[in-house]
C-alpha cells in the first residue's frame, strides 16, 4: 500500500493535538511562526504519515474541516508526498 505524508499548516492554537488525536494515533506538530501578507503569527505543522486508503483520506479532510472551523480560517496549507516508511 502506498504511503503519503501529508503536513498541514495552521495557525497556532491549543486544540490542534485534540482535534488530530480524535482521527489519528500518530502524528507530529511542529512549532513555527508563520507569515501572511508581511505580518508574522504563531504557527504550526501538523505532519501526519498515513495509507493512501479511502478511510485516511476521508479522515485527514475531517481534520482540515475542524481546523478551519476552530481556527476560524479560510483555509488550511496542505501539501502531500508519497514516501517510504521503515521501522529499524
Amino acid at each position: 500500500m502506498e504511503q503519503f505524508r501529508y503536513r498541514l499548516y495552521t495557525e497556532r492554537k491549543d486544540n490542534l493535538k485534540q482535534l488530530v488525536s480524535k482521527y489519528f494515533q500518530g502524528f507530529t506538530v511542529i512549532l513555527a511562526e508563520g507569515y501572511w501578507e508581511g505580518i508574522g503569527e504563531p504557527s504550526a505543522i501538523i505532519e501526519l504519515v498515513i495509507e493512501g486508503t479511502l478511510t485516511q483520506v476521508i479522515h485527514i479532510e475531517a481534520v482540515i474541516q475542524d481546523i478551519k472551523i476552530v481556527n476560524e480560517q479560510q483555509s488550511v496549507m496542505v501539501t502531500r508526498e508519497p514516501v517510504e516508511v521503515e521501522f529499524k
